[in-house]
């Protein structure tokens, strides 16, 4: 990156609220919580019971949430098939409005250009995601399908993120530093184009040195035979 580019990237950075960032790394942990969850759901088969959407058995909260039979209660969260797909809707629910709260938010915002590109991709992400996730539960669990979503999960954490790794605040730069590399770097620019046009020069000289060397000798050699 350029020292202007770094510049106005930083101006750009340091008018972002700290809420924001904080949000930006608060949505991460939530989007790897909800791919945490994802895993309790696929290592239960918790995708082959209540194949609709957006209900489990015609209700938001279905009748057999909490197995009376499984002790202790909280083993419920993680070994009950309905609480494991049940939680895995929630937080899959409260990412995407996250992540569309979180868009909205920096659309208001100058952000930098790869902070943008970050927002818009972890939008589109988390959209097709969802996606993929309610077409598993439909369509009763195909394996490419649910291998996507896997895939999906990944993809999504990842673009959450980098577009936390972006709103962090850059190693300050002066301007009188920027100024300075700037300088050099078109000092460097100078150096190298005369250096080339040298090298060019002495490259003509050789040449047009070694054809006229070539010519006398060859002159040398016509006179040769006349005077013999």
């Amino acid at each position: 990156m350029s020292p202007s580019a770094r510049l106005y990237a930083q101006a750009l950075i340091d008018k972002v609220p700290a809420s924001l960032r904080i949000g930006s790394v608060g949505l991460a942990s939530l989007v790897g919580l909800t791919a945490f969850s994802g895993a309790f759901v696929a290592g239960n088969h918790a995708g082959m019971i209540y194949d609709e959407f957006p209900t489990m058995g015609g209700k938001l909260l279905p009748d057999d949430i909490v197995n009376p039979f499984l002790e202790p209660k909280w083993r419920n969260i993680f070994e009950h098939d309905t609480m494991v797909q049940w939680n895995h809707r929630v937080l899959a629910m409260t990412t995407l409005g996250a992540v569309t709260s979180m868009y909205l938010a920096s659309l208001r915002l100058p952000l930098p250009s790869n902070a943008r590109v970050a927002s818009h991709l972890m939008m589109a992400m988390s959209t097709v995601q969802v996606s993929l996730g309610i077409s598993t539960l439909l369509l009763h669990v195909p394996v490419p399908l649910a291998s996507a979503h896997q895939m999906g999960s990944l993809t999504l954490l990842t673009l959450s993120l980098w577009f936390a790794h972006t709103l962090r605040p850059l190693a300050p730069v002066s301007v009188a530093t920027a100024a300075t590399t700037a300088a050099a770097a078109t000092s460097g620019r100078t150096s190298a184009a005369l250096l080339l046009a040298a090298g060019g020069a002495s490259a003509a000289t050789k040449f047009f040195g070694e054809s006229g060397q070539r010519a006398q000798s060859a002159n040398d050699d016509e006179k040769e035979p006349e005077r013999a």
